[in-house]
């Protein structure tokens, strides 16, 4: 007898967990103006979001797996997959507690058009489409502490007054110097650059974005006349400095 009670309590409270509301799930979730989540549907376990904004960027049509050992760790873990906004693709995730979230597995793309927020001029427009694989980061306080992984920027153009420039397509490969907490993307030569462009970006613990890099001196004159507004320092081997900083966080 003991047995089938045993057997029987053990059964509910496993139907219980499988079935448990998505409340549950939505209370461990960061509350704050920068991660807002609406339309939660489905099981604790399973469902869909409509929308995820995050940091300027619209996530919709968003299905999530939850892990059961994060859950039962305290922490929310799982997968996730997004079908439209923003950006599209899937990835990994654990929210340790309201200050601190790693996503990992990142295969994700987008329009560089979504990119043109950060640019600190008025004026040119991207092209072309940007992709991550096996990309990482790990959030404190919704802002990036750690990044690794490589970023794709394919048949990657700039617009200027109506007159486009083609840059091909190139990789950039992050690292972070966690003594310093500084995130680093090297970009990575391409064929088809018509601006013959390379540099780096770095990006402070403060969320200062930096770029730091050089262009042909060879180039269309008016999209030179535009880049050499940042200039840093004189050009030199047929090749123009240039340098620009934005607050992005």
């Amino acid at each position: 007898m003991k047995k089938k009670i045993i057997i029987l309590v053990s059964l509910f409270i496993i139907l219980v967990v499988v079935f448990a509301p998505v409340k549950l799930a939505e209370n461990l979730i960061p509350k704050n103006n920068s991660l807002i989540i609406s339309g939660m549907q489905g099981s604790i376990w399973s469902g869909e979001i409509d929308t995820v904004d995050i940091m300027d960027w619209r996530l919709q049509e968003v299905n999530y797996n939850l892990s059961i050992i994060s859950l039962l760790s305290g922490n929310l873990g799982g997968s996730g997959e997004v079908q439209a906004g923003d950006i599209k693709g899937n990835f990994s995730f654990e929210i340790e507690d309201q200050k601190n979230i790693e996503i990992v597995d990142v295969n994700i793309e987008t329009s560089a058009i979504n990119f043109e927020k950060y640019l600190p001029f008025p004026g040119i427009e991207l092209g072309g489409k940007v992709s991550t694989k096996d990309f990482y980061a790990q959030l404190v306080n919704q802002k990036p502490v750690v990044i690794s992984g490589v970023t794709s920027w394919n048949n990657a153009n700039i617009d200027l007054n109506g007159k486009k420039w083609p840059l091909g397509s190139f990789d950039i490969i992050w690292t972070t110097d966690t003594k310093t907490s500084l995130i680093v993307g090297t970009i990575g030569k391409s064929k088809k650059n018509e601006l013959s462009l390379d540099g780096r970006i770095s990006l402070t613990k403060n969320g200062l974005l930096e770029f730091k890099g050089s262009i042909s001196q060879s180039i269309d004159k008016s999209i030179y006349a535009a880049f050499s507004l940042f200039a840093d320092g004189r050009a030199k081997s047929g090749r123009l400095p240039i340098k620009f900083k934005k607050k992005v966080l």
